[in-house]
C-alpha cells in the first residue's frame, strides 16, 4: 500500500511529496523542460508508484510519458474537464497544429517556439474572427496556468514574440493524425457560424 511506502521517505521527501501533489492538482502536467517543474518531474518520476497510489485515492489516473518528458493526470471517469470556451477550444487545437509542424525542426533539447504572429495567421487561414489583443492575452494566461505553453508577457507583448509550446500538447490534444485536428476546427467552425446566425436573427 502507498502508506507504508510513503512512512519510508524521509520527513524531507514527505514534504516534497506534498509539495508535488498540489502542484500536480493545480496545473495538471509537469514538464520536464521546464525549469520550474524538473525537481517536481524527477522526485515523482523516482517515487511514481507512491503517487500514483496515492493519487488513485482521489480517482485520479497518473502517467508518465519518458519520451515527451511529461507527467501527467487525468480522472478515471472522465470527470473535473477543464470547460473550455469555443475561442479557448479552437485556440488550444491551433497550438497542437503549430507544434506539429514545427517539431520536426528541432533538436531533442530544444522546445517548439512559433510568434504571436504565426498564431494569428493561423486563425486567418483556417477562417475564424474576432481574435483581438485581449483575447489572445486571456488564451495564453489559460493554457500558461496548465503548462502547456510559456511566454515571457502574456499582457505585453508583441506580434514578434515567441511563444514556447511544451510536448505536453501532444497528451491535451491526443490525435493520431493532424488530419484529426482539421476535422475538429471543421466542427468548432460550424459551431461559430451557427452561433453568428443565431445573433443575427435574434438582432
Amino acid at each position: 500500500m502507498w502508506f507504508s511506502k510513503y512512512n519510508e521517505l524521509t520527513i524531507q521527501d514527505k514534504k516534497s511529496f506534498s509539495l508535488y501533489v498540489n502542484k500536480l492538482l493545480q496545473v495538471n502536467y509537469l514538464v520536464k523542460v521546464k525549469k520550474d517543474s524538473t525537481s517536481a518531474y524527477f522526485f515523482i518520476s523516482k517515487h511514481f508508484e507512491i503517487f500514483k497510489e496515492y493519487l488513485l485515492l482521489m480517482d485520479i489516473e497518473l502517467e508518465i510519458n519518458n519520451k515527451l518528458g511529461v507527467i501527467s493526470i487525468s480522472n478515471i471517469h472522465g470527470t473535473n474537464k477543464i470547460n473550455l470556451k469555443l475561442l479557448d477550444s479552437i485556440f488550444l487545437l491551433i497550438l497542437r497544429l503549430l507544434y506539429e509542424e514545427n517539431k520536426k525542426e528541432i533538436t531533442l533539447n530544444k522546445n517548439v517556439e512559433v510568434k504571436i504572429s504565426d498564431i494569428h495567421d493561423m486563425f486567418n487561414v483556417i477562417g475564424f474572427e474576432g481574435l483581438n489583443k485581449t483575447k489572445i492575452s486571456e488564451c495564453l494566461i489559460l493554457f500558461k496556468k496548465y503548462s502547456l505553453i510559456n511566454i515571457n508577457s502574456t499582457t505585453q507583448f508583441k506580434v514578434t514574440d515567441l511563444v514556447t509550446i511544451y510536448p505536453a500538447i501532444e497528451i491535451a490534444i491526443n490525435v493520431d493524425e493532424i488530419k484529426d485536428v482539421y476535422s475538429k476546427l471543421d466542427s468548432y467552425k460550424s459551431e461559430d457560424n451557427n452561433e453568428e446566425t443565431k445573433e443575427n436573427q435574434a438582432d
